[in-house]
């Protein structure tokens, strides 16, 4: 199995350009991101530039995580550079993103793909195209839990939901 990184509350994660954060590595390496903040310390992750703009990081890339990663209280901002486009890209994952604030991505703020995320009391925003990409297109259904999230002043459209497999259990 993989690493555990713990971010602290109240602690500011700056990325230069081009670089961001990749939790996981493959089936065999599951890594954890434990981000659990509060409403009064919330954790942070954004660009090391002096003066932010959309697409200066790469974002956050939960690839083969589990139910032990937990993002709470935290706000991933002015990312979406590179080829994942998207501030916080959740792929073979099963974590909790809750209490979170998403925004100014070049791209889509949160992009899901073959994962099973809880996802709730969210603010998803001003990110450049959608709000939130979900797309199922595993061999089995992933269901994601999508609650009481509010997703508002993106690009494009709020939400996308590719699927595969009838019925989706949302």
């Amino acid at each position: 199995s993989g690493a555990t990184l713990t971010v602290e509350p109240g602690v500011t994660v700056k990325a230069n350009a081009a670089f961001g954060i990749t939790v996981g590595s493959g089936v065999s390496s599951i890594g954890i991101l434990n981000a659990q903040g509060t409403a009064a310390q919330p954790i942070t992750f954004t660009t090391n530039n002096a003066v932010p703009a959309a697409g200066q990081w790469a974002g956050i890339n939960l690839a083969f995580t589990n139910a032990n990663t937990i993002l709470d209280h935290c706000v991933i901002e002015y990312a979406g550079t590179g080829t994942n486009d998207t501030n916080l890209r959740i792929a073979s994952s099963t974590p909790t993103i809750r209490n979170s604030t998403i925004r100014f991505s070049d791209g889509r703020g949160i992009n899901t793909l073959t994962s099973a995320p809880i996802l709730e009391n969210n603010t998803v925003t001003d990110n450049g195209t959608y709000g939130v990409y979900i797309d199922d297109w595993a061999s089995a259904p992933s269901n994601p839990v999508f609650q009481n999230n509010t997703v508002n002043n993106n690009g494009s459209y709020p939400l996308h939901v590719e699927l595969t497999h009838f019925p989706f259990p949302f």
